[in-house]
């Protein structure tokens, strides 16, 4: 986009043929009607990436691609001399709205042409990438012209560099609310950001409203896995025999003791048939720096841990294997224990299915919790369902997984890229009220505190509001040590004033604003069936690191809908480690056991 004054002064024509290629560029002016024929996407991504224009310059440095990335100082990666920084990444954020209009908010990495030896050129060679420049006068991005001249310590380009092999990912937290600073770090603060500056700068020309559905199911977690309960026989042994395996060992062994009394926990010398095992290994890049045989495998009876990268003092890491274990021996013993299958009082067996290549892979679930895997055999599906069910995956790469009952409903899981946002505007107006200065006088506070307190809380608060020198809202909330008293100040304060002293988003309040962020929702939208998962509503933290992906389900052929009966399967917590899992758990178990078969043919 180029302002108007100034491109009918240009003639573009000669322009183009300065720069390379440019004998292969046209272009157009195009005129209202024209204009209104565009796609809704494409024009609004346009006038949305021209918000990122610099008041003094004339051009969109992100025009130059078509695209909006937002940046923030606190994601780029520095490293500190005694001369000077370098800053060898750049991490920024996608605004992206796809041709369905809807958002897409992306991470994306510049890496400094410095760091080109740790990545990976074979599908296109470094100079074949576009160069850019970073203009730290207004935090963004501009693409280097060929005829710029600009020192390779100055040039980035969109890549990721590898380390051991594998892709290093940069990360954007989803959401984080414990203060302003945080929120504007987290994606949605940049979303909240951006969306003020199109208010501001293209109110007259566009808008931008995000879809609302009510939920028609809403599960609140309740099931975490009991530890104190677990009274199992599991022997560690050492599969490195070096120096320090055996303390590392001893090391685990102490740490699960605390974690699970009940169990036996023993040092061995090989593996036990009739208990869990654990196998301390080395990684797999030690493996190929000396040129040995890995060996590791996946197994149904063995858990492995890594000298390396295992934290063995960490009880998040204990805990993990743990359930890993617990997992592998229901596989086993074709049984689920994990839970009690039975408090979900299904009466018939469930089947989830799974494609790996051109294979479907079966879990069967029996009302008592008993376990079958398999195959595909004529007995689950008939030939022509088999064949129909090829044709849905061929054409979506998005399906996850499916499920069908005893009566042969089947319904299709899948991903989409929608996701939920939390109230956004309405967490960053208390924020930025909760930094904002003190406007509530002493003699205020004191009145207030005197009006919710009984006298011996007021003369005791009394005395220490009054003794405040440096009157802030860190120092008067200060003089409440209980947790509760100083929420019910808080709230009294805004009751009275509208003036916020600390937001409180953890606590019911959370149901209001973050609920799109927490537990198990389904909801219905144009006879299509949707569901989201979170993280814990209960003991929430104050940030969240991942959006809530929408996932949709598809009633097959004449089905009836039935996965709303699968709910209560995601309000575990042995899945994804500590939090609720976003697909059934026994999906867990079904692709651990195509994992362990691949690995044992």
């Amino acid at each position: 986009m180029f302002d108007k004054n100034y491109i009918s002064n240009v003639d573009l024509s000669k322009q183009l043929e300065k720069i390379e290629d440019g004998d292969k560029l046209s272009f157009k002016y195009l005129n209202k009607t024209e204009l209104e024929q565009l796609e809704t996407h494409s024009l609004a991504q346009l006038l949305i990436n021209s918000t990122a224009t610099p008041n003094h310059k004339r051009l969109t440095f992100n025009n130059l691609t078509g695209k909006l990335y937002l940046f923030n100082p606190n994601h780029l990666k520095i490293s500190k001399s005694k001369d000077k920084e370098q800053i060898f990444k750049i991490v920024g954020l996608e605004f992206y709205i796809d041709p369905n209009c809807y958002l897409q908010l992306n991470v994306k990495t510049f890496s400094s042409v410095l760091l080109s030896k740790h990545m990976e050129f074979s599908k296109r060679k470094l100079k074949e990438y576009p160069k850019y420049t970073f203009v730290h006068s207004t935090n963004t991005l501009k693409r280097v012209l060929p005829s710029e001249s600009i020192k390779g310590e100055n040039l980035y380009i969109l890549k990721q560099t590898s380390k051991k092999g594998s892709l290093e990912k940069n990360n954007i937290p989803f959401l984080d609310f414990s203060n302003l600073n945080e929120f504007k770090n987290s994606k949605i603060g940049m979303l909240s950001d951006i969306s003020n500056s199109i208010k501001e700068k293209l109110s007259n020309y566009l808008s931008i409203d995000f879809k609302s559905s009510d939920t028609n199911s809403v599960i609140r977690h309740s099931n975490t896995f009991d530890y104190s309960k677990l009274n199992k026989d599991i022997f560690l042994f050492d599969g490195i025999k070096e120096e320090n395996s055996n303390e590392h060992l001893e090391n685990v062994k102490k740490e699960m003791e605390n974690i699970i009394p009940k169990s036996k926990i023993e040092l061995s010398k090989k593996e036990n048939k009739t208990g869990y095992n654990v196998k301390l290994i080395h990684n797999k890049s030690f493996y190929q720096k000396y040129e040995q045989k890995d060996p590791y495998k996946p197994s149904n009876s063995i858990q492995h841990i890594t000298s390396e990268d295992f934290k063995q003092n960490s009880k998040a890491s204990i805990k993990a294997i743990i359930k890993e274990l617990v997992i592998k021996n229901d596989i086993n013993n074709k049984k689920i224990s994990i839970i009690d299958w039975s408090k979900y009082n299904y009466n018939n067996k469930w089947i989830f299915g799974i494609k790996n290549n051109v294979d479907f892979y079966f879990l069967t679930i029996e009302p008592n919790g008993v376990l079958s895997f398999e195959k595909f055999e004529s007995d689950l599906f008939n030939q022509n369902e088999y064949d129909e069910l090829c044709s849905i995956y061929d054409n979506d790469s998005n399906i996850e997984f499916i499920i069908k009952d005893d009566i042969e409903n089947i319904n299709i899981i899948k991903r989409t890229n929608n996701f939920t946002i939390p109230e956004f505007e309405k967490l960053n107006d208390t924020l930025i009220k909760e930094n904002s200065k003190i406007s509530i006088k002493k003699d205020l506070a004191l009145s207030l505190m005197n009006e919710v307190f009984e006298n011996e809380k007021v003369k005791e608060f009394e005395n220490k509001i009054k003794q405040i020198e440096n009157w802030n809202k860190k120092n008067l909330l200060n003089c409440f040590k209980n947790r509760n008293d100083k929420k019910i100040f808080v709230e009294k304060v805004k009751e009275e004033t509208g003036e916020v002293l600390k937001s409180y988003f953890r606590d019911k309040s959370r149901y209001e604003i973050l609920d799109s962020q927490l537990d198990i929702h389904s909801f219905k939208e144009n006879e299509r069936n949707y569901y989201f998962v979170g993280i814990k509503g209960k003991g929430i933290q104050q940030s969240v690191s991942r959006a809530s992906v929408i996932r949709e389900i598809e009633t097959f052929g004449k089905s009836e809908y039935i996965f709303d009966k699968l709910l209560p399967l995601m309000n575990v917590d042995f899945v994804r480690n500590g939090d609720l899992t976003v697909l059934p758990f026994p999906i867990k178990y079904l692709r651990e056991w195509n994992n362990t078969r691949h690995n044992n043919i």
